[in-house]
């Protein structure tokens, strides 16, 4: 898209006025959204997140005009598209949230570990540096695997294919460690469920409700 008024019937004038279109919507529902917490008094809880929301779309749009204006830039393309994800995650939690009572308290600080933090950056970081491998043209700079030994390509695309693999493999580790600690929890809290609930029938009274319950 030039700026350039005319038929949009090629496919990439077409995608990119596409965008734009969704983007307006999207902005004006989530505009609605914080009008209509604000009316609500038992959405309080809801009045962070959409302001988050708000404040994320906003920079997503300066962060478009700026992609166009610097002909699509790999730097800004992955700003663009990192903000883009983040507005995918804010959208999220408040949808989580919009379902828990208002009285009930909730924060993302204290109910996600460290780790769990570590790999969510850790993906963020694939995505936009993978963005940055496309944009430049890097992509078939390394056609060997893992390193990039005796490639033929540029210098500059060849550091970019490497550290994209280089986050790529730290990302995995991170989220690969994630995983196994929560499961390795989730199997500990089930057996202390069920060591509390043998413990429970085991004492008198719990016999004596299990024999009135037979």
């Amino acid at each position: 898209c030039t700026g350039s008024q005319g038929s949009i019937a090629s496919f990439h004038p077409l995608m990119e006025e596409s965008h734009r279109l969704l983007a307006s919507i999207v902005t004006i529902l989530i505009l609605l959204l914080v009008w209509s917490v604000r009316r609500c008094e038992r959405a309080n809880h809801l009045r962070g997140p959409s302001l988050v929301a708000v404040g994320v779309i906003l920079v997503q749009i300066v962060l478009g005009a700026v992609t166009v204006f610097a002909k699509n830039a790999p730097f800004t393309v992955a700003l663009h598209l990192l903000t883009a994800t983040l507005f995918l995650g804010v959208s999220s939690v408040l949808a989580v949230v919009a379902f828990i009572a208002p009285e009930r308290g909730w924060s993302l600080r204290t109910g996600t570990s460290p780790l769990g933090w570590a790999a969510v950056v850790g993906l963020y970081s694939v995505i936009i540096s993978g963005s940055v491998v496309v944009s430049a043209g890097a992509q078939s700079a390394c056609a060997a695997w893992p390193l990039c030994l005796h490639s033929s390509g540029a210098t500059a695309l060849l550091v970019v294919q490497t550290a994209h693999r280089g986050i790529v493999l730290v990302a995995s580790v991170l989220v690969v460690t994630f995983l196994l600690v929560q499961l390795r929890s989730t199997r500990a809290s089930g057996r202390r469920s069920a060591d509390r609930s043998v413990s429970i029938l085991r004492t008198p009274s719990g016999r004596s409700r299990k024999a009135s319950a037979s």
